[in-house]
């Protein structure tokens, strides 16, 4: 078993979905094994107390749980604001998207939330002066 970081309430993702309603849980599961299966450079990661998906190190998406829903951040206004028109129907701030705890998985928009802020990751490192290409 993984021991907990100070400050952590849990000892891992699994762990934390574990702790989460049954519904929740499995609609942040499918959304972490989709997101992994379609791009399986991504890891998972508990940060912040919340399972996240990074590369190299980089957010790429972060998921909560709140009482009455399940918060998807991608971790850009820009990527949120590129999404704007597929993201009319649903509950969002500048930085994440609110579904239902029993959503049915938008795979298109989560695919292209991803690709997007994959790109935009690229993007920057490509910006960063003296940069080694690491993703």
């Amino acid at each position: 078993m993984t021991e907990k970081k100070p400050g952590s309430r849990f000892e891992s993702v699994k762990h934390y979905l574990d702790s989460q309603e049954q519904e929740k849980s499995k609609t942040m599961t499918g959304i972490l094994d989709y997101l992994i299966k379609e791009f399986p450079e991504l890891e998972t990661k508990l940060a912040w107390n919340n399972p996240m998906l990074v590369r190299k190190g980089k957010y790429v998406v972060g998921l909560s749980c709140s009482k009455n829903h399940i918060a998807i951040a991608p971790f850009s206004k820009q990527v949120m604001l590129m999404l704007s028109d597929q993201l009319k129907t649903y509950d969002i701030t500048e930085n994440l998207i609110r579904v239902p705890a029993n959503w049915k998985l938008d795979k298109p928009l989560l695919k292209e939330l991803v690709k997007l802020r994959l790109q935009e990751l690229d993007l920057q490192l490509e910006q960063e002066p003296n940069s080694k290409r690491k993703i």
